[in-house]
């Protein structure tokens, strides 16, 4: 293609100048490490981590500004090697459980140095003693967060914390938590060193300086990155080169394919993701030889092995010519299967929703941004990415080892937009990133567990406490002390702490919210609830659960067809929900946690996965997601139950299990066995082996003949039902299958009995 001019105004990049490549003993690392290292491919430090590295072993306090590639995490695990070496243990902190999963993987490799790593990213109702046999645990930021309100003994033991992705303090979901969990380290123990790893931020010095530790920052990459944008067909670089015509997402991504690379495109939504990969199918169809087109149809047929879906099916036929899409309406292991196959080059096309950018290492040859806006609940309108989003996209754009160099291509509409975005996604610095805690929600779980795990017992401490976050950093103390009285006022009036004497102490009820690791909010919810004298059933205590901000946060506006069905089935049900006196009409939100309320009625019953998500409008990850967060507040409630009415907690029992496995009362004794699911469990119990003790009698040669059993399985859940002493198997994330047919019954939201015609693989 030929090289143009006159295309919009650029800049060409200030080529870096060479430095001298320093040996990682020179560094301070020791023999065997670097041995280690130059054995896995790493013959020299990058420059970011030949700066950053004598810091990190100091024992000082870090901020580490850099690229994605640069090579943060080997500075982290570096950390880690000499803190295991003096006998400590390193908490290893994550924004999100795929992440979690990564780093151990990674550090799984350094196990020859000494390394025991393991993951606790769930039950927040534990302090996870198991973990202190471990040296090196990887937590999401709410896991850390719930193994300091415990207490957990091994954190003593900790002498160093590692923050990945710091820059997510700027999350008003997440970042909060993260901030917190740095604060209370900084506080309770002071001589913990503190690595905070961060994508380059425009305050990132104040990062530092909030921390009192060494600030490194770079903007240096191990592969070049080229930024182009892309408007009227063409490609404009900001080195000056201009390609073309490549007029559409399918041309750019054929261009990278023909070059041996790949490609990742970023979209607004996820049904854009889809329908690109769907386009992409045509491309990258093409270049596929046999043997690659013989392990995609491998990779499918096991995805379409487990739970089958729409969404499943559409990815599996996508992999099959080695596209993919990638969104939170996927299951994990859609989703990690998909990862899989890209990292391993399998895929050569993956589109993607903005939320992977934050996620995992995926790097591609050319990364497109083809939606540049995306819809904001608060502004209520669509709003362009901010400039450290768009960077931290096209960040993923080179692979380390594989690729000589990186493209990162953002699609404009016209002449005008593609100015706005060489100079800010381009040639601008990132935004600032701000603490989210000065909200008194994000402020109120973490002040009830301050004094609920003993760290505070004042309004003077919460104060000195808070004094150590990054929002007092950026803040006059006098706002803090408004913002405590406020929170403090509410815990109070709520019973969730009590004053005696000039010192605050949690309440039986404030200290048990804290620990279940709920919202105050949800814990009043979930009290008023189960002190209702209405009677209640399994329907209202799921309405009562989805009325909590833990379940809420998943609620969206009624959709035009779905408003009479739902309110019908309200007016049904509501002489058993525990509603507030007075209540007469619902609100549009009542209505709203009422339809998740019929759909966890409706798993719970044994409606089929796909019928669910066809009825409600989401993928199976959005099910899923909802399933095991019910879990966890109707397992809250069930503790709850306890301390107001004991009479509640037998139906909490059976509802928390049957939300569990997503089954009827009369399969619950079949679900317990390893290997039995839901299906299975039907199957079995339509043969007449309704509980273990039939099937221990039966024998193997019988339950063999139930479909879906086979002689091996048979084996396995008889010998299960004969010790009848064993504890029950913990349960894998909930599965189901595809019945097609089924339709909400007009009146009281129920569906109709369908067969179901595959089988759960649990």
């Amino acid at each position: 293609m030929a090289r143009k001019a006159g295309g919009p105004a650029t800049r060409a990049p200030t080529p870096p100048s060479p430095e001298p490549v320093p040996s990682w003993e020179s560094l301070g690392i020791p023999a065997q490490t670097a041995q280690h290292l130059r054995q896995g491919g790493m013959a020299a430090p990058f420059p970011p981590q030949a700066a950053a590295i004598p810091h990190a072993l100091s024992g000082h306090n870090l901020v580490l500004a850099v690229p994605t590639a640069s090579g943060k995490s080997l500075v982290a695990y570096l950390a880690a090697l000499r803190t295991i070496a003096a006998g400590g243990k390193v908490l290893y902190i994550v924004p999100l459980r795929a992440l979690a999963a990564e780093k151990v993987e990674d550090l799984q490799a350094l196990a020859p140095l000494g390394v025991r790593a393991a993951a606790s990213v769930g039950d927040f109702d534990t302090p996870d003693l198991r973990l202190g046999g471990h040296n090196v645990v990887v937590a999401t930021s709410e896991k850390a967060d719930s193994l300091l309100r415990h207490r957990s003994p091994w954190l003593e033991e900790v002498q160093l914390v590692v923050a990945d992705e710091c820059h997510l303090i700027d999350d008003a979901g997440r970042g909060p938590t993260l901030e917190v969990t740095i604060a209370r380290f900084r506080q309770h123990w002071p001589t913990v060193q503190l690595l905070a790893l961060s994508a380059t931020i425009n305050n990132s010095a104040e990062l530092a300086a909030w921390l009192d530790a060494a600030h490194v920052t770079s903007e240096w990459r191990p592969t070049l990155l080229r930024t182009a944008v892309h408007v009227d067909s063409n490609l404009y670089y900001t080195d000056g080169e201009e390609r073309g015509p490549l007029p559409e997402v399918n041309d750019l991504l054929g261009d990278v394919l023909r070059e041996g690379g790949q490609g990742l495109v970023f979209v607004g939504t996820r049904r854009s993701a889809e329908k690109v990969a769907k386009d992409a199918m045509r491309v990258v169809g093409a270049t596929l030889d046999e043997p690659s087109r013989a392990e995609l149809r491998g990779a499918a047929g096991r995805l379409r092995s487990g739970t089958p879906t729409e969404v499943g099916e559409v990815l599996a036929r996508c992999i099959e010519e080695g596209a993919a899409f990638h969104h939170a309406g996927l299951t994990n292991a859609q989703r990690s299967a998909v990862e899989r196959l890209f990292k391993q080059r399998r895929l050569k096309a993956l589109s993607a929703t903005p939320t992977l950018a934050a996620g995992i290492n995926l790097p591609a040859r050319r990364v497109i941004i083809r939606d540049t806006k995306r819809y904001d609940s608060l502004e209520g309108r669509n709003s362009y990415l901010s400039v450290m989003e768009v960077k931290q996209m096209l960040g993923r754009a080179g692979r380390p080892g594989y690729d000589p160099v990186g493209e990162g291509i953002v699609m404009a509409k016209g002449r005008w937009e593609s100015e706005r975005f060489i100079e800010e996604y381009f040639l601008g610095p990132p935004e600032d990133i701000t603490s989210k805690l000065g909200n008194p929600a994000a402020l109120r779980g973490h002040l009830l567990a301050s004094v609920a795990a003993g760290f505070c017992s004042s309004q003077d401490q919460l104060v000195e406490f808070l004094g150590h976050t990054f929002y007092a950093h950026t803040r006059d103390l006098w706002v803090l002390k408004d913002l405590v009285d406020e929170v403090v006022q509410f815990l109070q009036e709520e019973e969730l702490i009590a004053a005696v004497g000039d010192e605050l102490e949690a309440t039986a009820f404030g200290k048990r919210v804290s620990d279940l690791y709920l919202d105050p909010i949800s814990g009043v919810l979930l009290r008023d609830g189960l002190l209702s004298p209405q009677p209640i059933d399994a329907l209202g205590y799921l309405y009562l659960v989805c009325s909590t901000p833990e379940l809420k946060r998943f609620g969206s506006a009624l959709r035009q067809s779905e408003t009479d069905w739902v309110a019908d089935a309200w007016v049904k049900a509501a002489e058993h929900l525990p509603l507030p006196l007075g209540t007469t009409q619902p609100s549009e939100e009542m209505l709203s946690a009422f339809k998740t309320a019929l759909l966890l009625r409706e798993w719970a019953s044994e409606a089929p996965e796909q019928q669910l998500c066809e009825v409600f409008g989401m993928g199976p990850g959005d099910l899923r997601n909802r399933v095991e967060t019910a879990q966890w507040v109707v397992f809250g409630a069930k503790e709850l139950a306890r301390l107001f009415s004991a009479t509640r907690v037998g139906p909490l029992w059976k509802l928390l299990d049957r939300v569990r496995y997503g089954v009827r009362e009369e399969l619950l004794d079949l679900v317990r066995l390893r290997g039995i699911g839901r299906v299975r469990a039907r199957h079995l119990w339509s043969a007449g082996y309704k509980d273990r003790a039939a099937i221990a009698e039966a024998g193997e040669a019988l339950i063999a003949r139930v479909p879906g059993i086979g002689t091996s399985l048979a084996s396995t859940i008889v010998s299960q039902a004969k010790a009848r002493g064993a504890v029950p198997r913990a349960p894998a994330a909930p599965g189901t299958v595809i019945a097609a047919g089924a339709e909400p019954v007009q009146g009281d939201g129920t569906f109709e009995v369908v067969e179901e015609d595959s089988l759960d693989a649990r």
